[in-house]
């Protein structure tokens, strides 16, 4: 003979039911704020890691226009020593030289600025904190000084440009051996060293990658085991309150 179920028991199942209802909304909810919060930390994390590296990676291509310009410039030193002869073309060759003297200072002179701002920016900075790789760098303090040391060599080697001209122009004459012999040898310090600044940007660039992606894969990791806690957790309590439902008085009547 079966039993029968009180008005009591059935407001108590239905009570335990919405019991059970509301806690797996709320543990959705939970699931899905602790999954949001997830994607938006690690959006976040790339969004400010690019953008200081692409601020290395400005600076390295303003480092390189400057490389290209003072080599530019240079060639152009040599044709007016080799083609100026002549007044007109060698006005031109002048002109040209100029030009190119005149583009290189101006990204010379930005680049202190640029190296100082990405040697100190806080992104980059927690990233290289961060590292537990000693070989790994990224741009430091003392390129800035590199920098205008650069600036500095470069002014004092168009000195000698401008000296070497005004020789070879003597008496309204034209001596490009005179002129030679005083520039030779004068920027081949200031090259190596115009060189040297895009290469080391380069390296601390692709450091500085390698270090974002590494915290990026530990970042997602430890967030991973956040979600997957959390998920446990929520099925864990839905577990329970469905056990305890299925013990109800009314359910084993």
């Amino acid at each position: 003979m079966s039993k029968t179920v009180s008005a009591s028991d059935v407001a108590a199942l239905r009570r335990a039911l919405m019991n059970l209802a509301s806690l797996m909304l709320l543990m959705v909810l939970c699931v899905g704020i602790v999954g949001l919060f997830s994607v938006w930390s690690l959006n976040r994390y790339h969004a400010r890691t690019q953008q200081a590296l692409s601020e290395v990676s400005a600076t390295m291509h303003q480092a390189r226009q400057a490389q290209v310009h003072f080599k530019t410039q240079v060639q152009e030193w040599k044709n007016t020593l080799l083609r100026g002869h002549d007044l007109k073309d060698r006005a031109t060759y002048v002109a040209a030289f100029e030009a190119q003297r005149s583009q290189t200072q101006s990204r010379l002179k930005e680049l202190p600025a640029q190296l100082d701002r990405i040697a100190h920016s806080e992104a980059l900075i927690k990233l290289k904190q961060g590292s537990d790789s000693a070989k790994l760098q990224g741009v430091s303090i003392q390129m800035k000084d590199d920098a205008l040391q650069i600036l500095a060599e470069f002014d004092a080697v168009n000195e000698i440009y401008r000296g070497a001209l005004t020789e070879a122009q003597k008496d309204d004459g034209w001596n490009p051996r005179i002129a030679d012999s005083i520039v030779r040898g004068a920027d081949r310090g200031l090259t190596e060293r115009l060189d040297g600044i895009p290469v080391e940007l380069a390296r601390a660039h692709v450091d500085l990658g390698l270090l974002a992606s590494r915290e990026a894969a530990g970042r997602f990791e430890t967030l991973s085991r956040v979600v997957w806690a959390v998920i446990i957790f929520a099925l864990t309590m839905v577990a329970l309150i469905l056990w305890r439902i299925l013990r109800h008085p009314a359910l084993v009547k």
